[in-house]
């Protein structure tokens, strides 16, 4: 599974975070290993930084490119999500804002 779920980060996760950085569209992205997790803490964080969130509109003009870019539905990309439950557990997202004290 492991092996599985690495190939699938090397490939198709890190193909997309590279064509939305092309865009403009995040600023960086990070695969972080928590090497000291505690009960209930995720193995893996994938991380990507971005400036703003898209409004609905742009979101879905988003969703479009990203579709034709990867040649997929979102339907079909919810279907190969779903056969990664066999190898990896989604525990949640997290929004995280930069503080920068002035």
């Amino acid at each position: 599974g492991a092996f599985k779920y690495a190939n699938h980060l090397a490939s198709d996760w890190t193909k997309v975070q590279e064509f939305a950085k092309s865009k403009g569209w995040i600023s960086d992205y990070k695969i972080l290993i928590n090497e000291n997790q505690r009960d209930g803490e995720p193995t893996l964080y994938l991380m990507t930084t971005f400036a703003s969130i898209p409004d609905a509109a742009e979101s879905e003009r988003r969703n479009k490119e990203y579709d034709a870019f990867m040649k997929s539905s979102a339907e079909q990309q919810i279907t190969e999500s779903g056969n990664r439950a066999e190898y990896r557990t989604v525990k949640s997202s997290m929004l995280l804002r930069e503080y920068k004290p002035r």
